[in-house]
């Protein structure tokens, strides 16, 4: 699977402040890995929105995406599956 994942809405104008790079573009992670840390509270202050579009960008590859709901603990809750 491939996709883009922008951590929210006109972070870029914040110029990295909040952030910390985990993965590099275009490495291969596998589930679990962590691919960025943020501070969440610096985010809801300064950025315009905390929403975080995932754009998976070879959906002709993928046979069924389920969206889960419901609570999630961080780094243990998957919010979406994935069938190939």
């Amino acid at each position: 699977m491939s996709c883009f994942v922008h951590f929210g809405i006109d972070t870029v104008e914040l110029k990295g402040e909040g952030f910390k790079r985990i993965a590099e573009e275009g490495q291969r992670v596998k589930k679990g890995d962590v691919v960025i840390e943020f501070d969440l509270p610096l985010l809801e202050e300064k950025a315009k929105s905390t929403l975080t579009p995932v754009v998976i960008s070879n959906m002709d590859e993928i046979k069924e995406l389920i969206k889960l709901t419901g609570s999630v603990t961080v780094g243990e809750t998957p919010v979406i599956r994935i069938k190939k």
